[in-house]
């Protein structure tokens, strides 16, 4: 709770206070007990599954063209694998090749469930602190960018995107908390203008005689 207002500093906002991150830190602890298990990994396995499925793709590419395949935007390996029965060295690229892409997959596939999970588990917890609070809904996604080289979070237009190597990795859940607290704050902000510049335009004001 004090780290969360230490990240905070001296922003201005009515979230800077303890009682108010211990709130947060109860509903997110909460939503996170489930995160038991380190998937931190995971974004390494989807690298390599990758790198593998991109070389033995290169190598069947380089003999597809022997067997006249026509390309309609899908590899139909059954059939290619009876053109290749009696060229095992052939065959054995294009099962080399079914098997790096189905473990690229299956790694990828692993990664985006536990990620999905997280992101709900603290979509759920948001809902619950922006409403005890009377702020508008933020949405809580994951994702690289550029932007986010050596962030653990970034603020814009009413969504907070969490790094997710923070949200794979057990020992990162305090940085999950702070980061998403402080990107918080932004939201809080952001909408205390916008509702102060409604108010000095009258926006939603009753109409008088």
């Amino acid at each position: 709770r004090l780290a969360l207002v230490r990240e905070l500093g001296k922003d201005i906002t009515p979230l800077n206070t303890v009682a108010k991150a211990g709130q947060f830190v109860d509903g997110i602890e909460a939503a996170t007990k489930g995160w038991t298990q380190d998937f931190s990994h995971l974004p390494k396995a989807v690298d390599d599954a990758h790198a593998r499925y991109s070389v033995s793709g290169e190598k069947l590419n380089a003999i597809a063209s022997n067997y006249d395949r026509p390309w309609d935007g899908e590899l139909r390996t059954a059939e290619l694998a009876l053109q290749m029965k009696d060229h095992p060295e052939d065959l054995a690229i294009l099962k080399a090749f079914v098997a790096d892409r189905q473990a690229y997959s299956d790694a990828l596939a692993m990664q985006n469930k536990v990620l999905d999970q997280r992101v709900a588990d603290l979509q759920k917890a948001m809902d619950s602190f922006t409403a005890a609070n009377d702020l508008p809904p933020v949405e809580v996604k994951s994702g690289r960018s550029a932007s986010m080289v050596g962030k653990a979070a970034t603020y814009s237009d009413g969504t907070i995107t969490l790094n997710p190597d923070n949200l794979l990795a057990k020992e990162h859940t305090l940085d999950v908390f702070e980061s998403s607290y402080h990107e918080l704050t932004h939201h809080e902000q952001r909408f205390t203008v916008g509702r102060s510049l409604a108010d000095e335009l009258q926006i939603g004001a009753k109409p008088t005689d």
